[in-house]
């Protein structure tokens, strides 16, 4: 073999053109490479080479024949023959997946010990989890020309007896599997070349060039040694570096260990976190001063978790990033939409209902059903946004009845029957359109989740249409229509916009999709498997997972490619972040298969060869260009602690010590270098909290909790009463604490309500409850809540037990008079501040009757905090807090009355021994004194005095903590 070493003191690439160029042009002028294969490292080194041999030969030899030019894993099928036609990755999965089932009904109990908890034979997606392990684990043996045997054999030899018992059974399992294969009859790729190198199929009449290939796998080497004479193999390494390749000039692991590196400091910065490094990028950057076009700068990631946030940085500074890795189609929308039905199908879980109806592209379909069903005619509209705020103003609440119904009533599964929006939430919405919110009806559209109910019906019809309950089995290729009918239904027909990403994203999948589809397709029947729906999306999805889009190109842009890439790419100009150990160079620390020291002795790769492959790519990086800047991080995006790359340590020792010193001190802080775009620090904040405007607001009605958050604070106030700011969200796993709460004061309700309200038996009052906590559970939360709310039900009956006995002794000397009492019933909730009358809304939870004085008890429920007495949850430090109970004397009674009216609690904490009915011990100053407090809050609130907010924040106040800026200290 020959062997040509191409000084690295400029570009690999071009020089490979040349060479080419000089080697085979002909004294007539003429250029003919059809006999010459070029074998390069990969896929973006083989565009970069066809693109300059172009651009070199074009204009001389306009007649040129063009070379064969493959990646290192594709040239050896060109140089021995294929009998019969091999076998694609979707074939050999389902073969793998073919021989576990082969090998589970022949030896079920050899296969359990090396899958301890085997899938059942119908379980697809299992065991499609274990074929891919296998497959990746065949691929890798057998590119070094092993077989599982071989393993074994190791394994004997080295006194391994439990990994032995594994790879025989393993061996079994190859068997089973090109067995499979070769009744087909197909080839597997890997077993094809060991045949053909054990048969000496192997054999050329065209000149074989090896394009600055650093690694060959064993089977590779075979098949170039069994045509050793037409190989010529072009080292990027000046010739003085002999030493450090083998004689098929790959890189020699063990001289590469031995090699001191040639870094130097000036390369090297370092920075703490990715954001950090990004900007490091940026300073780099800036030092460039424009000497470079965006196609002449190159940025190596070799740590995906630099890239959004590198890209973030550029594009605020007005650059072009493009990551030539592209997007996973694990993050598009395609694959999420695949595998939001996939969820669904499998569990009918309600949060899996919830993030299909949350895609846009579901959205977006419910929208044109939503049109259809309402007949509205929107064809003057420009944009869906306008047609949505024009015409269906009721649609944009789809997802916010999501979250209540969420909120309201935590469910685990969809059920056939939807709930029923609860009392207060109906009368809240009723007058939320200018409704009676007293009104009772059960059947009125406010207590139903229309817009739920509606998209729920649209859902399970729709996905029912194509794949029924997901449970059907059919043949793999009968699946494709359905799936292909349902895309079409959410990306009808039409021409994307290729020019914007998203829709690039949208048609690039589908078109990936479509591939897999022709595989489908063109399975041989004897290995066509049954499957379910759910079957076909597992299988879908794994197919796509690793799959990427790349970025639409803007004639711009500065490029960003990964590590492996670097060294062959000819930008003079290059930033490398991520030059952490474990990283670069990268190791393998554990593997369940094959450990680091059976990988040695077996010459498979190992870290030692990872380690002498990333050694040689730095020394050739740093002398190929005349701009280079090495990075690396102290800590990852988690904050774990990240250690430079041992590239930097290979080194001699004084230099050792120096970079020791410097890499491991504090990092020192610098500006971030400025760009157009760039946000630049200012003279004062622009973060400001929002004022309130300060006008006279016309007051007409207040509810008696709005005085306390008034009191608390008048801007959360104004934000929560005035703007109606709240949110929605579907995060809760577990009844919160205003739900425990409503959980037990529906339960005292109907008790209040019922013929037993004046029992005075405990027994009896806590079987009662027991039932009408049965019951509001059912009503609240269905038949299939989640196991937590089982417990919390269970707090909750402890709870009202120790009520029982409590209301028992209460009801020998007092009667309950009424439940949930509403003052706008008798008009007396009318209070006049300077000559305007002003609504106090507020519903009682109980007033009772003392029998023998007539005394009337204003009573509420209190099931937070550590069961606080009146004066303590209403007052601090001699000051009002909250006003409450004094509202509820003053709305309840005439002045006549007065002396014969108390507010109190029954109060029904964690710890039961403290449950009982604390009866507020105010005088009658105390009850003046709260309405003019009240008075005085109705005043400010009419004057719109709002400002400022109040710090430290009250408690429970968190969803205004980013408009009040609450985490930051601030001078007002």
């Amino acid at each position: 073999m020959d062997k040509v070493f191409f000084n690295w003191s400029k570009p690999f690439l071009p020089a490979v053109a040349d060479y080419l160029m000089e080697r085979y042009q002909k004294p007539e002028k003429t250029l003919d490479l059809s006999h010459v294969i070029v074998a390069v490292p990969g896929a973006r080194a083989k565009r970069r080479l066809e693109e300059l041999l172009f651009l070199k030969v074009e204009k001389t030899y306009p007649d040129w024949i063009p070379p064969n030019i493959l990646t290192v894993g594709n040239f050896p099928e060109l140089l021995y023959p294929q009998k019969v036609p091999m076998a694609n990755d979707l074939v050999q999965q389902i073969a793998w997946v073919t021989a576990i089932r082969q090998l589970q009904k022949q030896d079920r109990k050899t296969l359990e010990s090396l899958i301890p908890h085997l899938p059942h034979p119908d379980d697809w997606n299992g065991l499609l989890v274990y074929g891919q392990i296998f497959a990746r684990l065949h691929l890798e043996l057998a590119a070094d020309g092993l077989k599982f045997q071989n393993v074994t054999d190791y394994c004997l030899e080295f006194n391994l007896p439990e990994e032995v018992d594994r790879w025989r059974t393993l061996a079994q399992l190859q068997e089973f599997y090109l067995n499979t294969l070769d009744a087909l009859p197909l080839w597997d790729v890997q077993t094809a070349r060991l045949v053909a190198v054990k048969e000496k199929e192997c054999s050329t009449d065209s000149d074989i060039i090896l394009a600055g290939l650093a690694d060959l796998n064993q089977l590779q080497r075979k098949i170039l040694s069994a045509v050793d004479g037409h190989v010529t193999s072009l080292i990027f390494a000046p010739p003085e570096l002999e030493h450090l390749f083998d004689s098929f000039g790959c890189v020699n692991a063990k001289a590469w260990q031995e090699q001191k590196s040639d870094i130097s400091d000036v390369f090297i910065r370092q920075a703490d976190t990715p954001s950090d490094q990004a900007t490091e990028v940026l300073r780099w950057l800036h030092e460039l001063d424009g000497n470079y076009s965006p196609d002449e700068i190159l940025i190596g990631v070799p740590d995906e978790e630099v890239v959004p946030l590198l890209s973030q940085q550029m594009e605020q500074s007005e650059l072009t990033p493009r990551y030539a890795a592209g997007t996973p189609i694990s993050q598009t929308p395609v694959f999420l939409l695949l595998d939001a039905v996939y969820n669904y199908l499998e569990n009918k879980r309600f949060a899996d209902f919830a993030t299909l109806i949350r895609h846009p592209d579901v959205e977006h379909y419910l929208f044109q059903c939503y049109k259809e069903k309402n007949h509205q005619n929107t064809e003057d509209s420009e944009t869906v946004n306008e047609v949505r705020e024009s015409f269906f103003p009721d649609f944009s609440l789809l997802l916010t009845e999501l979250d209540v119904y969420h909120q309201t009533h935590l469910p685990l599964f969809i059920e056939e029957k939807w709930l029923l929006r609860p009392k207060k939430e109906s009368e809240e919405l009723k007058a939320s359109k200018g409704e009676d919110a007293t009104e009772e009806n059960t059947e009125d559209e406010t207590h139903r989740y229309s817009l739920v109910q509606w998209a729920g019906g649209i859902i399970t019809r729709f996905i029912g249409e194509f794949f029924a309950d997901g449970h059907e089995k059919r043949r793999l290729p009968d699946w494709i229509p359905p799936v292909r009918d349902f895309l079409l239904k959410i990306y009808p027909a039409k021409t994307f916009r290729t020019a914007y990403q998203d829709d690039h994203l949208r048609q690039k999948s589908l078109e990936e999709i479509r591939g897999i589809f022709d595989h489908f397709e063109s399975l041989p029947e004897k290995i066509v498997p049954q499957m379910t729906a759910l079957d076909l999306f597992s299988l879908l999805l794994r197919l796509l997972q690793n799959a990427r889009i790349p970025p639409i190109p803007s004639g711009n842009d500065i490029e960003l490619i990964g590590w492996l890439d670097l060294v062959l790419d000819d930008a003079p100009a290059l930033a490398v972040t991520g030059l952490n150990d474990g990283i670069v160079p990268s190791s393998k620390t554990s593997d369940s298969f094959l450990p680091d020291t059976m990988r040695r002795r077996l010459g498979l790769e190992d870290n030692l060869k990872r380690y002498a492959r990333d050694a040689y790519a730095v020394s050739a990086i740093l002398h190929s260009r005349e701009n280079v800047r090495l990075i690396f991080g102290k800590h990852s995006l988690n904050g774990d602690p990240l250690v430079p790359s041992r590239l930097f340590f290979a080194a001699e020792e004084t230099t050792i010590a120096h970079r020791v010193k410097r890499f491991f001190k504090e990092t020192l802080t610098e500006p971030k270098p400025i760009f157009a775009g760039s946000i630049t620090s200012g003279n004062q904040s622009l973060f400001k909290i929002p004022e309130p405007p300060q006008e006279p607001i016309l007051l007409r009605q207040m509810r008696v909790t709005e005085f306390r958050d008034y009191l608390q604070c008048p801007y959360r106030y104004y934000l929560k009463h005035r703007l109606k700011l709240d949110w929605k969200e579907d995060a809760d796993e577990e009844l919160n604490a205003g739900a425990f709460g409503d959980l037990i004061h529906q339960t005292l309700k109907r008790f209040g309500q019922s013929s037993l309200k004046n029992e005075t038996d405990f027994h009896v009052i806590e079987r009662f409850l027991n039932e009408e906590l049965e019951q509001v559970l059912l009503d609240y939360y269905g038949k299939s809540y989640r196991p937590v709310i089982a417990v919390q039900v269970e707090q909750a009956r402890i709870r009202l037990a120790a009520f029982a006995r409590e209301q028992a002794k209460w009801a020998l000397t007092h009667e309950i008079l009424h439940v949930e009492y509403n003052p706008d019933e008798t008009g007396e909730n009318i209070i006049e501040v300077d000559g305007l009358p002003v609504k106090i809304q507020g519903r009682i939870d109980r007033i009772d009757v003392h029998k023998e004085t007539g005394e009337y008890f204003l009573l509420d429920y209190k099931t937070s905090g550590e069961g606080d007495s009146p004066e303590k949850v209403h007052q601090k430090s001699g000051e009002w807090v909250d006003l409450q109970l004094p509202l509820y004397r003053t709305i309840f009674s005439s002045s006549d009355l007065e002396h014969l009216v108390t507010p109190g609690f029954i109060v029904l904490p964690k710890d039961t021994q403290k449950t009982e009915f604390k009866i507020a011990g105010w005088t009658g100053q105390d009850y003046r004194e709260a309405d003019e407090v009240a008075q005085n809050v109705i005043r400010k609130i009419r004057h719109g005095d709002f400002w400022p907010p109040k710090f430290p924040p009250p408690k429970f106040s968190e969803i205004y903590s980013a408009i009040c800026m609450d985490k930051h200290s601030i001078t007002l």
